[in-house]
């Protein structure tokens, strides 16, 4: 599987050992030390794969301007527009709202 970001691993992570450990709760004792090295491994694995991946930040653009310039302030590539659009689900590419808070890869 692949992430996205960290935190989308991490969030993963969770939910995924939260799901095992209820399995645990009800498990016969053969099923139990099945489950419990499946989310040993799941929890190695991710952590593992999780510190080359890119972290979330934040920007909040102080005036409104187009996706592309805010691309460029950010990454320094105008080019990475689209993943600021999808990422934030702007409405329209020319006009990000100043004074709201952006999510942003820190890479």
């Amino acid at each position: 599987m692949e992430y996205d970001n960290y935190t989308q691993a991490i969030t993963l992570r969770d939910e995924l050992a939260e799901r095992l450990d209820m399995e645990m709760e009800t498990a016969d004792d053969s099923v139990y030390q099945a489950l419990a090295d499946l989310r040993i491994a799941l929890v190695r694995d991710i952590a593992d794969r999780g510190t080359q991946l890119p972290r979330l930040s934040h920007h909040t653009p102080a005036t409104t301007l187009p996706a592309l310039v805010v691309a460029h302030q950010v990454y320094g590539d105008a080019g990475r527009d689209a993943d600021l659009i999808s990422r934030n689900r702007i409405r329209h590419p020319g006009f990000v709202v100043g004074g709201n808070t952006l999510e942003i890869l820190n890479v």
